[in-house]
């Protein structure tokens, strides 16, 4: 198709790359070769498979699945001999990733070695001029970028992304922050989380100091006033190709996109039965009012509304279900782990024994917040643990010191209701019962949770 959208060669291939040099690689059958503009074949092969060709007029090709890969240049003629286990494309430059074996080293144009085979890995080179690579055997260190001559421009460990744009990279091996293509800081931000920057837009997401924003590739760091960026299956949607626009969640539920530089271009309120921002829905950014979504789930930065199970406690009625659990009937219960149990009604203690027992109280007992953060959000998001663990800190002092306003001072943690990694409690005596306040902490195999819980017992 051309740029006026009428169609110059008929839809008849499986498979085919981009115009390069006026050729396109196609497939018919099992084997590639190689069309002109006007669909004619320019280079017969037959190929399997065959690249497109790069800035000096050069493709990776191999002439069967199982040969050795080569370059052949805009003639059909084999420019590099088929000698290499896998081939990358050129750069501008005229150097290309090829592995041999299980090392991966830089040729020229002419075949020869830049850099023998010795890296772990090597990516194809990206806009800004540099490969990312992986040393053989040096797992902490070992990470970094090579320029088209060889030379280790940018070094880092495993927390150094594979992906450059706009001259910058991402860095989380110590403090998250962002470096440029000599290796250098570019910014003196230190971050608490960052995608890694989009290309087309020159911008990403980022949070910095608890405050979702925009990074900006050259005017650096803005904050949005909404209260996190819009996830899908738990990861942030950002600044996606082309789009030049970010999801975040408002306050009130509805979804903002703002450009890189933070301003806001479309809004969508929350509606129904509209089309989920997840599932594709579009918004013209010239019609800042238009549209609808279904809610969006809060997932990065939850609050009272997300962790309380019963409400009024948040709500200044902590004091009356204190006071209705030590009228209560005592019954046995047990305290449950969201990251071994799960959720489980507290008085289903049936067949609980064994270690178990430890754990079974005489009284009664509410869940008044809770919170869980599985494996794969909490490796992705690494402040979440301070975050809940600080707004579980806060609701505990808030309705300790509610309670101790009626019932008086408490004893600090001579009762536990189960062993955690760093619980807090605080106990009333009342009338004979002691009352219990306590934020129970654990930490799985890669998850963790926090609840809140309110007993009286007999």
């Amino acid at each position: 198709m051309n740029a006026r959208g009428r169609v110059v060669i008929a839809p008849h291939y499986r498979e085919a790359t981009a115009f390069s040099h006026g050729l396109a690689a196609v497939r018919s059958g099992r084997k590639f070769h190689y069309i002109d503009v006007e669909g004619d074949i320019a280079v017969e092969g037959p190929f399997k498979p065959a690249g497109p060709f790069s800035a000096v007029g050069l493709a990776a090709v191999r002439t069967g699945s199982d040969r050795p890969a080569g370059y052949v240049d805009v003639e059909g003629r084999m420019a590099v001999e088929p000698r290499f286990d896998d081939a990358l494309p050129f750069d501008a430059q005229g150097a290309a990733p090829v592995r041999v074996g299980d090392r991966w080293g830089l040729i020229d144009t002419a075949g020869g070695w830049i850099t023998e085979p010795r890296y772990a890995r090597i990516d194809a080179f990206g806009e800004d001029g540099l490969a990312y690579r992986i040393d053989a055997g040096r797992p902490s260190d070992g990470y970094g970028y090579l320029d088209a001559s060889g030379r280790s421009v940018v070094r880092g460990g495993p927390g150094l992304s594979p992906v450059m744009a706009c001259g910058l990279v991402r860095d989380d091996d110590a403090d998250l922050r962002f470096l440029d293509r000599a290796g250098r800081p570019a910014f003196t931000d230190r971050f608490d989380w960052a995608e890694d920057l989009d290309p087309s837009s020159g911008a990403c997401v980022v949070r910095r100091g608890g405050r979702w924003g925009v990074l900006d590739a050259v005017d650096g760091f803005r904050a949005v006033p909404f209260r996190e960026p819009l996830t899908a299956a738990g990861e942030v949607v950002g600044f996606g190709p082309g789009q030049g626009v970010a999801p975040f969640l408002d306050r009130n539920g509805a979804v903002v996109f703002v450009n890189r530089a933070a301003q806001v271009v479309a809004r969508l309120g929350v509606g129904g039965p509209g089309p989920t921002v997840g599932g594709g829905a579009t918004v013209r950014p010239d019609s800042p009012g238009a549209g609808s979504h279904r809610r969006q789930p809060v997932v990065l930065s939850p609050g009272p509304d997300e962790h309380f199970l019963v409400p009024e406690a948040y709500d200044g009625g902590v004091v009356g279900l204190a006071t209705g659990l030590l009228a209560a009937e005592p019954a046995r219960f047990y305290p449950y782990s969201l990251v071994f149990g799960g959720r489980r009604n507290v008085t289903d203690v049936a067949g609980l024994g064994g270690e178990g027992a430890e754990h079974l109280h005489m009284g009664a007992m509410l869940v008044l917040a809770e919170s869980h953060v599985g494996e794969e959000l909490w490796g992705t998001y690494g402040f979440l643990d301070r975050q809940e663990g600080e707004a579980f800190a806060a609701y505990f002092a808030d309705l300790a010191a509610q309670l101790t306003g009626h019932f008086g001072t408490p004893e600090c943690d001579t009762v536990q209701l189960r062993n955690g990694d760093g619980n807090a409690g605080r106990v009333w005596q009342v009338n004979g019962r002691r009352l219990v306040l306590e934020v129970y902490t654990h930490c799985g195999d890669g998850d963790f949770e926090h609840q809140l819980w309110l007993a009286a017992l007999a």
